[in-house]
């Protein structure tokens, strides 16, 4: 009987930490895309994993405006700030990368991790 309760007990903690994992293991690959993007300065890839209509600058701008924006959005100083570390989990569908006095945001949208927002790091 013992034995049973703690096979129990044990198959609902794995069952508990699996939907954490797996959505690690989605994040990790999508932050291994945008990082791959990141280094090789690969605009059309960044846009690609950018959640659009983008807020910029007070408007918002669809894929074709916010290409121009990215050499702004992302500085060579950023890109290689960001490549260097793995953003924290701030919620259970996002997570946020620091680099200087801006925030940037990757969250999940329709099932997909997409970098959707930039804010002020204060």
């Amino acid at each position: 009987m013992r034995s049973k309760l703690i096979t129990a007990l044990l198959s609902c903690l794995i069952l508990l930490t699996l939907p954490v994992h797996a959505a690690d293991k989605e994040f990790d690959s999508f932050w291994l895309e945008f990082k791959q993007a990141l280094q090789k300065n690969d605009q059309q890839k960044i846009v690609s994993l950018t959640k659009t209509p983008f807020y910029y600058q007070d408007k918002n701008l669809d894929k074709t405006q916010l290409l121009p924006q990215l050499s702004k959005i992302f500085t060579p100083k950023v890109r290689k700030c960001l490549i260097k570390q793995r953003p924290v989990g701030d919620s259970k569908e996002g997570y946020s990368g620091f680099c200087g006095e801006i925030i940037y945001v990757f969250t999940k949208v329709n099932g997909h991790y997409l970098f959707t927002d930039l804010g002020v790091n204060d």
